[in-house]
């Protein structure tokens, strides 16, 4: 991985407009950098904000580095993660070399480097019909839908106001609030079949209807305006490139289905019905157990690898895959990924989509994907932000723990800080159901019943001690602690409703002065905080070792970044 990096870094560089960052000797480029945080976000941070994420930027390089000086990436679970997001990256890969790749066409690319040096204000009056994915019903075909269009046209070229005639014909729903106007519109933002008519017309000029999704449309431009967009600039094939490929995104879901089809004509896929039955029949099983536990959920990776079932449920490439196969392949992606499994069609899907991600990651080995440098690129980033995670956890699994002595040590110093707790009172509660008992209860003790016998007899809340309630400060019990610490000790209250509708009578008995908080009841609060704070140290200390070890400079033209001299902190342009 090593030798991986550097060279990434150096493909970075010499792509970029200036060496920013040296880590080990190797010179990271600003156009690295701004992969990650956007250069138009940067320019708008203060210096401390911008400090902020050269650490993070510089921190996620150094932890990872470390961490494949200390071989944890040979970690059993790292490996694995690390392994199942390469797989799951070269899936994506595969679909977008043979999927989204062809869509991306010369002309395609031709359109985007002409159309991104302008935006137009772009209007519309939207014609739907039976079938199109307008919200409304519409009951007219699609044939009827066009020739309204076409009419609604001639009106136009007759003299008609556009906004007037939006407002008479148009099905789409916001069209009272906007008059047709949708606003500024850059290439790419549309369906591509919309954008191509709205870039190619001329101002106060309509189109002729454009079929989409959603219906016929007759576009209008009103203002067009430069966007500043040099196709000089050196980073300007990728932006092409980008923006093209977001043009055919609408055309991408009809077009991958067309290349399942055909992987699995190609891998001669096929499932055997009965043993699938098989396996749903347990799915069936466990969700009635999980019903009687309370625990309907069912998780479709568990139950394959509990599965007792052998036989081969599906067969490509001349092999057969049976239920722990499919097990194994769906414990590389999280539980909330897993698919639910309702019925023979949803399991079956299921394990096509399984069967076409496998066919996938063998498309994408036998043609060199995982040799793409933008695969490499992106791969890079992935694992060191798995490797970054790993050597956080390694510095906290090798923190040193809290003892006693520092718990205590905290407490005296912050205790009047955290821990002082206002006067309190302590008094006894004698709570009875109903407002007739509380009075009746409350004479006998004027007439000289002992409080704490009633409160022993007919008292609800501790009747065994005569209903003591433990001290407590000022705020609390709403009604009660009001009147009890408004009260002078030995008095006795009339009865009072209480918030839970139930009447009590409150005798006081102490008033407690100022205090703290016993030391063993906030212990492990105090032990957490310690622990937490420590990590957080040795993270830091860690980080400011390995800029060191690793020789971490900023370039000062594009950033005053702080170094350590002499353990005295200084700029980089001192």
């Amino acid at each position: 991985m090593k030798f991986r990096m550097c060279f990434l870094l150096f493909l970075a560089l010499s792509f970029g407009s200036q060496a920013i960052i040296t880590i080990d000797n190797v010179e990271i480029s600003d156009s690295l950098f701004f992969e990650k945080y956007p250069e138009g976000e940067w320019t708008g941070y203060d210096d401390s904000h911008k400090l902020r994420v050269i650490d993070d930027f510089i921190r996620r390089k150094v932890y990872a580095r470390e961490a494949m000086e200390l071989k944890l990436h040979q970690n059993p679970e790292t490996r694995i993660k690390i392994s199942n997001q390469r797989d799951r990256l070269l899936v994506n890969f595969s679909y977008e070399e043979f999927v989204a790749k062809p869509l991306v066409t010369e002309q395609l690319l031709s359109l985007t480097k002409e159309f991104l040096k302008k935006e137009v204000v772009v209007h519309h009056i939207l014609i739907g019909f039976d079938g199109s994915r307008l919200q409304k019903q519409v009951n007219r075909s699609i044939e009827e839908s066009k020739t309204l269009a076409l009419k609604i046209k001639e009106e136009f070229e007759s003299g008609q106001e556009f906004e007037a005639l939006a407002l008479q014909y148009s099905d789409d729903k916001s069209v009272t609030s906007n008059n047709g106007k949708l606003g500024w519109i850059e290439w790419g933002q549309t369906v591509h079949d919309f954008q191509l008519a709205a870039f190619s017309l001329d101002i106060n000029e309509l189109s002729d209807p454009v079929l989409t999704d959603y219906g016929y449309h007759l576009i209008f431009i009103s203002e067009v305006r430069d966007t500043g967009f040099n196709i000089d600039d050196p980073k300007s094939p990728k932006v092409v490139r980008q923006v093209a490929r977001k043009c055919i995104n609408s055309q991408l879901f009809k077009t991958a289905e067309v290349y399942d089809e055909k992987m699995i004509s190609d891998n001669a896929v096929t499932f055997h019905d009965e043993n699938l039955q098989s396996v749903l029949e347990d799915i069936e099983k466990t969700s009635k157990k999980n019903k009687i536990t309370g625990n309907p959920n069912i998780d479709l990776q568990s139950v394959l690898s509990r599965s007792e079932n052998l036989n081969i449920i599906c067969v490509f490439d001349g092999k057969g895959f049976g239920a722990k196969w499919f097990a194994e392949k769906l414990a590389q992606s999280p539980a909330s990924r897993r698919p639910i499994i309702t019925d023979m069609e949803s399991l079956k899907m299921a394990f096509r989509t399984i069967v076409l991600q496998e066919i996938a990651l063998k498309n994408a080995l036998e043609h060199h994907l995982g040799e793409n440098l933008e695969f490499l690129s992106l791969f890079d980033d992935y694992e060191t932000a798995i490797l970054y995670d790993a050597f956080r956890k390694y510095i906290e699994d090798n923190t040193s723990d809290i003892d006693s002595t520092q718990v205590v040590q905290y407490y005296n110093t912050n205790k009047d800080r955290d821990y002082k707790e206002g006067s309190k009172v302590s008094i006894r509660e004698l709570n009875v159901s109903t407002k007739s008992l509380a009075d009746s209860l409350y004479g006998l003790f004027q007439s000289g019943t002992g409080f704490v016998y009633l409160t022993e007899m007919y008292g609800q809340i501790n009747p065994e001690d005569g209903g003591l309630v433990e001290p407590f400060t000022e705020g609390k019990y709403d009604i009660m602690g009001q009147k009890a610490f408004s009260m002078s000790v030995g008095d006795v209250s009339p009865p009072f409703e209480k918030l839970n509708r139930s009447w009590s009578i409150i005798k006081l008995e102490e008033k407690l002065p100022e205090s703290y908080k016993e030391i063993e009841k906030v212990y492990n609060k105090i032990y957490s905080i310690l622990l937490r704070e420590k990590k957080a140290s040795d993270k830091d200390e860690t980080f400011e070792g390995l800029k060191t070890k690793y020789q971490v400079s900023v370039n000062p033209s594009f950033f005053n970044y702080p170094v350590v001299t002499n353990n005295s902190q200084t700029t980089g342009s001192e």
